[in-house]
């Protein structure tokens, strides 16, 4: 009799399912899409969007780079140009002479002068 009752008690404690809940699943599919879609967005303008500019920034800074131009490398040395390959560069710094990459280049602090340019070419 006892587990005859709590059948009973089970039966009617199950909630019946109601006709509209498909729709309330699919608004809620729909707002979680949205949300999604405009946390995305936002992402993209605030993260993507400002690397890529300074990425074609970095890019053309590095095909502008000139003989006797002093520049500053990602690793803080100091040096001017004295020659200009395809991806590196040779740059003096006090008695030293370094190759590196055009892509190590962080700034460029003085132009050379122009004259300088005038006579390589």
């Amino acid at each position: 009799m006892r587990l005859n009752s709590l059948a009973v008690l089970f039966a009617d404690a199950a909630p019946a399912a109601p006709g509209g809940m498909e729709q309330n699943q699919t608004g809620a599919t729909i707002k979680l899409v949205g949300m999604m879609a405009f946390f995305g967005i936002a992402m993209y303008l605030m993260v993507f969007r400002p690397q890529q500019k300074r990425q074609k920034e970095h890019d053309l800074l590095v095909k502008g780079v000139r003989v006797k131009d002093k520049v500053e490398t990602a690793g803080g040395v100091l040096g001017d140009v004295i020659s200009v390959k395809e991806k590196s560069v040779i740059i003096r710094s006090n008695d030293s002479k370094m190759e590196i990459n055009k892509s190590s280049i962080a700034r460029i602090l003085e132009r050379g002068s122009e004259s300088s340019e005038s006579k390589e070419s």
